[in-house]
C-alpha cells in the first residue's frame, strides 16, 4: 500500500520535477461511523472465534466421553 501511494505521488508530481523518496503519514482523521463499523466488525470476529472455540471444545468433550 505504501509503495502504491509513493508511485501515485511520483506519477502526479513527476511533471513538476518532484520525486518522492519517502513519505510519512503523521495524522489520519477517520469518520466516526467508520470507526464504529470497524469496531463492531472486530467485536463480531472475536465473538465468532470464541464461539467456534467453544463448539470445538464441546465436540472434543463429547468425543472423549464416548
Amino acid at each position: 500500500m505504501a509503495n502504491d501511494m509513493m508511485q501515485q505521488l511520483n506519477m502526479k508530481f513527476n511533471k513538476y520535477g518532484i520525486t518522492f523518496e519517502q513519505c510519512n503519514v503523521t495524522n489520519v482523521i477517520v469518520n466516526p461511523q467508520l470507526i464504529g463499523a470497524l469496531t463492531e466488525k472486530t467485536r463480531l470476529k472475536i465473538e465468532l472465534r470464541n464461539h467456534q472455540k467453544e463448539q470445538e471444545n464441546k465436540k472434543l468433550s463429547l468425543e472423549n466421553d464416548e
